[in-house]
């Protein structure tokens, strides 16, 4: 990402971070802003585990820690993303041969199988939030529903991104590991789970 903004998705203000995205270049792009989703998410879910302490300690307390070391790790992710996007976007520059098309897939490759850590962590989250709905006192459910559009919007972006990934890296001559394949059908679940959830709640 630029120096102006920071060296990091952590280390740049909100503002700056989304005039980044707004520009015509893929460092960042959707893939970095899956991961800020996902971190807001966590945020969310901390937030909520903090006002729940009070009446459910222990299961709150372990909800919160988990998703603070999960916006932590959301945020690196952004930023490994945004690192690979800008890898996939000059590997395509390069001139048409073999040497190109193994840039291609190896870029692929690595930002598919970050779009998949991604999408695991989100599930991770998921987990927890769904524990942690029932917990949490009344006043706090917009603010639930807020942490699940956030956490729908990291998991939509992360799985597809990995399938078009995916893509690009078979149409360059190449297969990836078949758990990355795997992972689209589990990724899909989980965003039926997630309407379940929102429903629901």
């Amino acid at each position: 990402m630029g120096d102006e903004i920071g060296a990091t998705t952590g280390g740049a203000s909100v503002r700056a971070w989304l005039g980044r995205l707004a520009e015509p270049v893929g460092d960042p792009g959707g893939g970095a802003a899956s991961g800020v989703m996902l971190g807001m998410a966590c945020a969310l879910t901390a937030m909520v585990a903090g006002y729940s302490r009070h009446e459910h300690p222990l299961a709150a307390r372990a909800i919160a820690e988990r998703a603070d070391a999960r916006r932590e790790r959301a945020l690196d992710l952004a930023d490994v993303d945004a690192r690979e996007s800008a890898e996939f976007g000059a590997a395509y520059h390069e001139p048409r041969g073999e040497p190109r098309d193994e840039a291609v897939r190896s870029a692929g490759s690595a930002a598919a199988r970050t779009s998949a850590d991604l999408a695991e962590l989100a599930l991770e989250a998921l987990d927890d939030l769904e524990a942690l709905a029932p917990l949490a006192p009344a006043f706090l459910r917009p603010d639930v529903a807020v942490a699940a559009a956030a956490l729908r919007a990291a998991l939509t972006g992360a799985r597809t991104n990995l399938a078009a990934d995916l893509d690009e890296v078979a149409r360059h001559g190449a297969s990836a590991a078949p758990s990355l394949d795997e992972g689209l059908a589990r990724f899909d679940r989980a965003l039926e789970r997630l309407t379940d959830f929102e429903t629901a709640s």
